[in-house]
């Protein structure tokens, strides 16, 4: 009986290891992003000092990077290209739990509407 019940809670462990990584907390939405200025996500706590976004499909480049709740720039502008599904990532150095948003903007101003799938991991 205690070996089954051993064997059990050791065999939960190791899925719950190994899960962890694939349920990573992808947050996304439909948008039209501004002609002006940049998009902004709602606060996220981080996972690492290594985010991630993604943009799907894009009718023009789509550019991306991490800030801090402030608006402080944490990492370098990355461009995800039009018509292409593109997952770039971006070392902010944040630590886990620190709060971040995924910044999103068009890569020209006053550019056509860019309604655009955008995704991130904190």
């Amino acid at each position: 009986m205690f070996k089954k019940f051993s064997s059990s809670i050791l065999l939960t462990l190791v899925l719950v290891m190994f899960a962890s990584p694939v349920l990573a907390a992808w947050n996304s939405s439909t948008i039209t992003l501004p002609r002006n200025g940049w998009w902004n996500s709602v606060d996220r706590a981080a996972s690492g000092p290594t985010q991630q976004a993604k943009v799907t499909n894009p009718s023009y480049d789509v550019v991306s990077n991490v800030s801090n709740n402030s608006g402080t720039k944490l990492s370098s502008n990355k461009t995800h290209s039009s018509g292409k599904n593109t997952t770039v990532k971006h070392s902010s150095g944040a630590k886990k739990g620190d709060t971040l948003k995924g910044s999103f903007r068009s890569s020209v101003v006053n550019q056509k509407t860019n309604k655009v799938n955008l995704a991130w991991n904190p």
